[in-house]
Formats: C-alpha cells, structure tokens, sequence
C-alpha cells in the first residue's frame, strides 16, 4: 500500500512541475525519501530480530549459579546471576589491559646480568670509532658479522664513569650509532 502511494505522490510531484530540471530534482529528492523510508523499514526489521533474540536470550543470562562454600562449621551458599559473573570477568580484562605494566621509559637501570664497564657499538665508522677513542673509551674487541651485515665494537668506559652515564654520553654525542649496554648472556640448558 504504502508503494503505491509513493508511486502516485511520485507522478503528481512530475506532473505539478513544468520545468524539466524542477521535476528531476523532485524525482530524485522523492526517490531519495523511498530509500530511506525504504532502509528505515529494514533498520527496524534489524534491530526487531536483534530485540527478539536478546528477548530470548536473557533468561539464560539471568539464571543463577549456585556457589557453595564448605566452612569449618557449615555450608554456605550464593546464588551469583551469570551476567553479574560475565561483569567481573569484562571489568577483570578491562583492568589488567589499563594497567598493563610496559617497559619503563626512565634511565637504564644496570641489571646484575650486565657487564658494569663495558658498552657495545653498533656499526661505527671510522672517524667515529677513532673519536671515541680519543675520548677516553678503550676499544675490548671489534666483531665482523658477516651473516648479519654489521660490525660491532665492545668499549671500556672511562674509570670513574658508571654504564648508565656512559650510555647517554655516546647517545648524546653519536646520535647516528646505536650503542647498548653489554649484557651477558649464559645459556639455561647446561649440556
């Protein structure tokens, strides 16, 4: 019925206008209010069958489960609703995601695995590597990995400075090499 109408209010629109570009406009502007009214009508066919599905749902989630606590002199017994449990378990995730603990973003704090005079260069190049040098570290050893393309550079800091100060003088000074603390690391299977 209601296609039908729209059909009829559609030619009257046409014929009321005598203009080509008046009635196109009308014709394209009662079009647009079918498809709405069109889309309106399957939206709320939608949320319907959504609205009817939750309706059948919801017992299941309002049913309670029966916890039972064996005390040292009786039993207790809760009656928990499921949706108050599936809650906590939302809120529970929801709280561990907030409060994730990330890496800390302060200073490098020397882990009791590091070595405490050494640093790493990654990739220096001559003039840098002969720099620093200058500047009072003394280079340990320089490793070719060829497998990996890079060349790394282990460095004695200046006595009397710690590893973190030793770090954030090369990062300052060099921002173009990478330069990390020497770690050790043992292997955990002993064989």
């Amino acid at each position: 019925m209601g296609f039908v109408m729209e059909g009829l209010l559609r030619a009257q629109d046409t014929r009321r206008f005598s203009d080509r570009r008046t009635s196109q406009v009308v014709l394209t502007i009662s079009e647009r209010r079918y498809a709405e009214r069109r889309n309106g009508i399957e939206r709320r066919q939608v949320t319907g069958w959504l609205a009817s599905w939750l309706r059948a749902q919801l017992p299941a989630f309002m049913h309670p489960l029966l916890a039972t606590f064996i005390g040292p002199h009786k039993v207790n017994q809760i009656h928990i609703p499921l949706w108050a449990l599936l809650s906590l378990f939302v809120v529970g995730f929801l709280y561990m995601v907030v409060n994730y603990e990330a890496a800390p973003l302060g200073p490098y704090v020397t882990q009791p695995g590091d070595e405490t005079s050494e640093v790493i260069v990654f990739d220096p190049n001559a003039a840098t590597s002969s720099d620093i040098v200058r500047s009072g570290y003394a280079v340990i050893e320089t490793l070719d990995m060829k497998e990996l393309g890079i060349r790394v550079q282990r460095l004695r800091i200046p006595a009397g400075m710690t590893v973190p100060e030793a770090l954030t003088d090369l990062r300052s000074r060099y921002p173009g090499i990478e330069v990390d603390i020497n770690s050790l690391i043992s292997p955990t299977d002993p064989s």
